[in-house]
């Protein structure tokens, strides 16, 4: 809990951290769309962009945002600080 005391301390997302939210973000969106494009034209199936795969769209780019704020933030830098702890020389 300690580390959420600590969040309105620091910065929520730096720089680098932004332009990484983007690019996933991005690139999420980049393969729904060509499997969208490639199921459609195949099999013919669901509407072509109509407003399910845009809410599917809506949710991954979503998924993609909670990952990147909440398991970056929490999970990768309590690792990152146990293993330096644990195998850190003194």
């Amino acid at each position: 809990m300690d580390y959420f005391s600590n969040i309105s301390k620091q910065e929520i997302l730096n720089e680098e951290e932004i332009l990484d939210l983007i690019d996933g973000i991005i690139r999420i969106l980049t393969l729904t769309a060509v499997v969208h494009v490639l199921t459609y034209s195949i099999d013919k199936e669901g509407e072509f962009f109509g407003m399910q795969t845009l809410r599917k769209f809506l949710y991954m780019a979503l998924g993609v945002v909670v990952y990147n704020l909440i398991m970056k933030k929490m999970f990768y830098k309590k690792i990152e600080k146990y293993i330096n702890e644990k195998f850190s020389k003194n």
